[in-house]
């Protein structure tokens, strides 16, 4: 089947330069390489192909045109010689009618569609390898349930309705540039807030070493860099401009020789690195305490809504860690709504919240058994922005926005979770010392004022201790009795200061 190309080339018909088809034939022969004779077009003294030419009037826009229709006969695969030939004509073409002000419209181009149809089936193939990879990846580190969430609205629909619900096949509706974003995108388990956090405790070097985990790295990175000798970047690189390129062929637009070219060094570059990392995939582990954040660095990706769900997830739990964190508890550690709510960090009346955006995140990590609509998503976004406001807004605004039984009450609940510190002050080892037992602990306390100065809740505290040993002996024993002021910072902190402590004989009462 002969090769076609056919142009348009437009010229004002002011210029009476190319008026005329005969105009337009001088005009490319000024170039002393091109010869038409009859109905063909020679090139450098070699027939190069079949050569039609057309010509007429714009009407009513003062242009003239000229359409041109090159057929060339030659196998590209295999006629290299005269393949070089023809490009070289046409190229030549095309900078003839540009240096006369004309433009060239491409009509038809069948060398352009022979590059595409070679080029389609090789980037067909590095497209599913990367998807093999990426689903082997996921399914083997975090589940099958990782990809039930991850759909765009139209495949979800598709999906639910279809009578084989193939949610493992999910990575084959997810769009080309997307699958290298899920290797080759850094990103932080860290927030910035967590960073700014950690950055007010730099004191040593060892600390400053510390902030390293808050440096973004990719899924390649972090596990597959130790087994494959390549750069996430290299990679990243290479499979953006293949994105590119592939674009150019899903869309049909115009694809040259070098495009083709292009293609199969690109691909000749990733695919050994990805066909590796698949035959070492039983080597990578990811940690239990990371997989959720694999999880979820993979399901942003799919969809936009998606995307900025888990992101502000991300920020909540990392101001909920932060507020946790200061009040001695674990970072990392997943804590209850209820527990959120005794520590002060939630507000009741959002308790019910919480846990329904807990739940969704959840659907959309793991996946349930069920499809969830992204408009449900979406009428989600508002309340995640409420409670992350609620949370970063600090322990002393949520205080003060209590009545003053439930401000009590919160106060009396940080109180009991840390009053026994009163005991490592070096004013209650004093008191220790003039008693005629040891061991003490704290054992009661009453709260006698609550007030705000300044950014903190001050505490005015009355408390007691006794001998644990002494008592168990049925020893006469003393308590030690004492005040101080117990001072809640923005972020849920207790500090006791001004500790007073004295041994009581017996004497001492309660104020």
């Amino acid at each position: 089947m002969p090769i076609t190309i056919e142009y348009l080339a437009i010229f004002r018909q002011s210029d009476t330069f190319c008026d005329s088809a005969a105009g337009f034939i001088r005009l490319l022969q000024v170039d002393s390489k091109i010869r038409i004779s009859g109905g063909d077009i020679w090139y450098e003294d070699q027939r190069a192909c079949g050569f039609q030419l057309f010509d007429g009037e714009v009407p009513r826009k003062k242009q003239r045109y000229f359409h041109l229709r090159f057929t060339w006969d030659g196998d590209p695969d295999a006629d290299s010689e005269a393949l070089e030939r023809l490009n070289s004509l046409l190229k030549t073409v095309r900078g003839a009618v540009r240096r006369a002000e004309g433009e060239t419209e491409t009509l038809w181009d069948d060398l352009s569609a022979h590059y595409a149809r070679k080029a389609y089936p090789q980037i067909h193939e590095i497209e599913s390898l990367m998807r093999q990879l990426i689903a082997n990846f996921m399914l083997v580190t975090v589940g099958r349930e990782w990809a039930i969430e991850t759909l765009p609205k139209a495949v979800e629909d598709a999906v639910r309705n279809s009578k084989q619900k193939d949610y493992l096949n999910v990575l084959y509706t997810v769009d080309f540039i997307h699958l290298g974003e899920f290797l080759f995108t850094a990103y932080s388990k860290k927030t910035p807030q967590d960073m700014y956090a950690k950055l007010k405790d730099v004191k040593s070097e060892d600390d400053a070493k510390a902030l390293q985990e808050f440096i973004p790295e990719s899924n390649w990175k972090r596990y597959f860099g130790e087994f494959v000798t390549c750069e996430d970047g290299y990679l990243k690189a290479r499979w953006e401009r293949l994105y590119d390129l592939r674009c150019k062929v899903a869309h049909n637009a115009l694809m040259t020789r070098s495009d083709l070219g292009d293609i199969e060094k690109l691909i000749g570059e990733v695919k050994p690195k990805l066909q590796e990392a698949i035959r070492k995939l039983s080597k990578v582990k990811v940690p239990a305490e990371d997989a959720e954040a694999v999880a979820e660095s993979v399901a942003r990706r799919v969809n936009a809504t998606i995307g900025e769900f888990i992101s502000d997830w991300q920020q909540l739990e990392s101001a909920i860690e932060r507020r946790a964190e200061a009040q001695g508890r674990p970072r990392r550690m997943q804590h209850s709504g209820e527990e959120l709510v005794k520590l002060g960090i939630l507000d009741r009346l959002m308790l019910d919240e919480y846990n329904k955006v807990r739940r969704l995140r959840n659907s959309i990590v793991h996946g349930p058994g069920s499809q969830i609509p992204l408009n449900t998503i979406e009428a989600t976004l508002p309340i995640l922005e409420e409670l992350l406001v609620l949370v970063e807004s600090g322990y002393i605004e949520y205080l003060l926005v209590l009545s003053e039984i439930d401000r009590y009450a919160a106060v009396d609940a940080r109180i009991a979770e840390t009053y026994h510190e009163i005991g490592d002050s070096d004013e209650f080892k004093s008191a220790i010392g003039e008693a005629n037992a040891n061991l003490f602990a704290v054992d009661e306390y009453d709260i006698n004022d609550i007030g705000f100065p300044g950014y903190e809740c001050v505490v005015a505290l009355w408390f007691s201790a006794s001998s644990e040993v002494a008592e168990a002996n049925g020893i006469n024993f003393d308590r030690i009795v004492g005040n101080c002021e117990a001072v809640i910072d923005s972020e849920g902190k207790v500090e006791y200061r001004d500790i007073h402590a004295e041994v009581d004989r017996g004497n001492a009462e309660e104020p």
